[in-house]
């Protein structure tokens, strides 16, 4: 009986040890976390907190170094240079993160503007109502992170193990930013772990050939690889550098409690019920610049699992006069060309030469043609290299110039 009342007090007392470590990390998160920035100047929108069994939306945005000769204490020459959305749905214990390219397409004050552009012109509220329109959601938070606390959590963390596929060779002196790696596995650390993140392209113009894109998909795989170190139990000894490393460098309108109750619902989650996407578009140039324009209807079924996109067609391609011109050497390619596109649907094409030859580069110019419509023109043309202009052409919808790197 002695034996049994000892060992009754022997489990008390390791669970009176459970309780007070528990009760001590909750207390010490809560004070480290108390400590972020809400500045209201930077942080002008308020958090919308959502009920128990409702979906939560966080708009998470990884910003650069700015202007480093600038002296507005607001760093407002910060552009974001990441924006994900992350939601969580407590019901299925489910997250999906959708990444939004930073040259999607918006408006502010009635101009086109590139999306990374939006808070530093008007604070995060700006970023805030443009992501809410674009996808029909409702932000319930809003998360800003800078390098310094990517490399620290990086670092917390022990750093991550990455299987590089492209040469990265880049210098950009203005922004302290250079980038060297060779292909193979390598472990980063904090530092060479946020070069391989922001990467895009070398200096000599080589890169990725979806551009962003591509290096939105390296960047969800790195941050499955860092999810899965995550899960490991041996994290809990290193939560105490991350908290301090995202209390002391990142800005939001989430309360201590808040991120403390999300991140470990984080941390429980099942690897097959996180989901990495983008929205769904593609890179076009309006006015000269390079813009992602992005397709609501198809990016609204991130959102919602189950739902059929209307794929109707809403352009009445039969009708829009095309021109095909043949910039190259190769006898036949425009005739060619309008064949295939008599198979998608066009039938007022006319077709000929350009007076200079050869032309590099394949080029499509779409004349008054609205954002929906284009989007659906170019995929039927399977053209990468489209550029919208607002003025109506005198005789032609669609001019085609076919360059010497068109594949037939």
């Amino acid at each position: 009986m002695k034996v049994l009342r000892g060992g009754r007090k022997i489990l008390i007392a390791i669970l009176f040890l459970i309780i007070c470590c528990v009760v001590g990390f909750i207390s010490f998160s809560y004070i480290y976390l108390s400590s972020m920035s809400t500045n209201s100047k930077k942080i002008n929108v308020e958090a919308s907190p959502a009920s128990s069994n409702d979906s939560v939306n966080f708009l998470i945005t990884g910003v650069d170094i700015g202007n480093n000769e600038s002296k507005d204490v607001d760093n407002s020459g910060q552009r974001t240079d990441t924006i994900l959305v992350a939601h969580y749905n407590p019901k299925d214990k489910s997250l999906k993160i959708i990444s939004i390219p930073r040259d999607t397409k918006i408006k502010i004050d009635g101009k086109n503007a590139k999306i990374n552009s939006a808070v530093p012109i008007g604070g995060a509220k700006y970023l805030v109502n443009a992501v809410q329109s674009m996808l029909g959601i409702k932000v319930n938070y809003y998360m800003q992170v800078d390098y310094a606390a990517f490399r620290s959590i990086i670092d917390a963390i022990g750093g991550v193990d990455v299987n590089i596929t492209n040469k990265m060779d880049y210098d950009d002196p203005a922004q302290n930013l250079h980038i060297h790696f060779s292909p193979g596995k390598q472990h980063l650390n904090g530092q060479k772990a946020e070069e391989f993140f922001r990467w895009r392209k070398n200096n000599d113009g080589t890169g990725l050939a979806e551009g962003d894109l591509g290096r939105i998909k390296i960047q969800h795989d790195f941050m499955q690889a860092v999810m899965e170190k995550l899960k490991r139990k041996t994290t809990i000894f290193k939560l105490p550098g991350m908290l301090k490393a995202i209390a002391k460098n990142t800005q939001t309108n989430m309360s201590a409690s808040e991120i403390i109750k999300y991140g470990k619902a984080a941390l429980g989650l099942n690897k097959q019920n996180i989901t990495m996407s983008t929205i769904k578009g593609t890179p076009m140039y309006i006015g000269g610049i390079s813009y992602f324009i992005y397709n609501p209807s198809e990016s609204l079924q991130i959102f919602k699992a189950g739902t059929q996109t209307d794929k109707s067609s809403s352009v009445d391609i039969k009708n829009l006069k095309v021109e095909i011109l043949n910039g190259t050497e190769t006898n036949g390619l425009a005739k060619r060309y309008k064949e295939k596109l008599s198979s998608n649907g066009f039938a007022n094409i006319e077709t000929g030469n350009v007076a200079k030859k050869p032309v590099k580069q394949t080029k499509v110019t779409l004349y008054a043609v609205d954002e929906s419509s284009a989007l659906e023109i170019k995929s039927k043309l399977n053209v990468e290299n489209v550029e919208l202009v607002n003025n109506k052409s005198s005789k032609f919808d669609i001019i085609i110039i076919l360059g010497e790197d068109f594949k037939e």
